[in-house]
């Protein structure tokens, strides 16, 4: 059984344009809207450069408060190294001082035990 298709109304201003036609002028919507947008005027233009220089100065601002935070953690770092190195040389002298005591210990008891004590 085959459904009949519904008679469609076509206005007398469309009677003459083919289903080809059609499709071509929807297909070339997009590209008609483009070149037919509206340029930005001037005032518009000025607050969008506003607005990006705004950006960029404050990406500019976070730049250059990073750069003082690395600027800080590398004065930490050398002072850390030089704490390091500092603390380094007072073990040294610790281990030699205690080398020395053993070594004194080790002649006292030498004599300890000549003397029969």
């Amino acid at each position: 059984m085959k459904i009949p298709m519904p008679k469609l109304a076509v206005p007398s201003f469309l009677s003459g344009i083919t289903v080809y036609k059609l499709e071509r002028v929807l297909r070339m919507a997009p590209i008609i809207k483009d070149v037919f947008t509206p340029t930005p005027t001037e005032s518009e233009s000025k607050t969008q450069i506003n607005k990006l220089e705004d950006v960029v100065h404050n990406k500019n601002a976070e730049i250059f408060k990073l750069r003082q935070e690395r600027k800080a953690m590398k004065r930490l770092i050398f002072s850390s190294n030089t704490r390091i190195k500092d603390l380094e040389k007072q073990v040294w002298g610790l281990e030699e001082n205690l080398d020395n005591c053993n070594h004194e210990i080790d002649k006292m008891q030498l004599i300890l035990t000549k003397e029969g004590l």
